[in-house]
């Protein structure tokens, strides 16, 4: 059964050395940066859950393919540099990275998406979908998430009182501290490669409705926020866009309360390539 990863997956195999635009990251941005409304050839390659160690593996596997990438774009959640897949209820989709990118494993239960999923679920997902009732895909044919709409819109204070409370992370203990380091170095790296091919980096953390911002831990998102900017300050191939109080941004741009529907996935992605075009004209 096809999914978002094997599209994704495909898309890189094929058109690496096509790329104009990369964008890499978390729900964020797979819902949030549609890449039709990107001038050049774009992909989408976030994925919900992806954390930055993830998209560091998934650019170094095709870095030396990407001959004409002018711009990468990363997503930076609330939790990006603190929190790693591998940490918590979402490691389950460490499968989906073995057995579509050979991202090594030496737990075998990955190597097998049946020990990773719902059995329930994924058998009622396999027969609507052999019968034609159930898309597994669920994204646009260059990678951007198209299931989260406008006309089913979450109740966002129910949706915000629920995410916050299993978002918080102690940016202090020792393991959050380790990830930080290992997530700085990573995007370091992904930087460093765009100085010497003339790649700019776009860090981008998209909106997000005031009822899960009025929720969030104050202390874990300035730190991430004061983390993106410094790397920004450092590399001037670097640009931080903060867009996570945008007032731009109203409740019906949101299909729950930290994801952009439709609606604001294309006034998102209009900003950020207005943004990409004034940092090439001043190349």
């Amino acid at each position: 059964m096809p999914s978002a990863y094997t599209l994704k997956r495909n898309l890189l195999e094929k058109n690496s050395e096509d790329i104009h635009t990369l964008i890499l990251g978390n729900s964020y941005a797979h819902y949030g940066l549609n890449p039709k409304y990107f001038a050049g050839n774009s992909i989408n390659v976030a994925y919900s859950g992806q954390t930055i160690d993830y998209d560091y593996f998934i650019f170094k596997k095709y870095e030396k393919r990407f001959t004409n990438l002018k711009n990468i774009i990363i997503a930076i959640g609330d939790d990006s540099f603190f929190y790693s897949l591998d940490d918590g209820e979402g490691k389950w989709r460490k499968a989906e990275y073995v057995l579509n990118y050979n991202y090594p494993s030496s737990e075998l239960a990955y190597h097998f998406r049946s020990f990773n999923a719902n059995f329930n679920e994924s058998t009622a997902a396999l027969f609507n979908y052999v019968i034609g009732n159930y898309d597994p895909v669920r994204c646009s044919s260059t990678g951007w998430g198209n299931d989260y709409t406008s006309v089913k819109q979450q109740d966002l204070i129910k949706g915000a009182e629920y995410i916050t409370r299993h978002s918080h992370i102690d940016i202090n203990a020792k393991l959050s501290q380790n990830n930080f380091n290992e997530m700085t170095e990573k995007i370091k790296y992904i930087i460093r490669w765009g100085e010497k091919h003339n790649t700019a980096v776009l860090l981008i953390t998209t909106p997000v409705s005031k009822p899960y911002r009025d929720r969030m831990d104050k202390k874990q998102v300035t730190a991430t926020f004061r983390a993106a900017q410094n790397l920004a300050d450092n590399f001037s191939n670097a640009h931080y866009y903060n867009f996570f109080a945008d007032k731009r941004f109203t409740n019906n741009d949101f299909y729950d309360s930290n994801h952009l529907s439709e609606i604001g996935a294309e006034k998102l992605s209009l900003i950020v390539d207005n943004l990409i075009g004034k940092a090439d004209n001043d190349k």
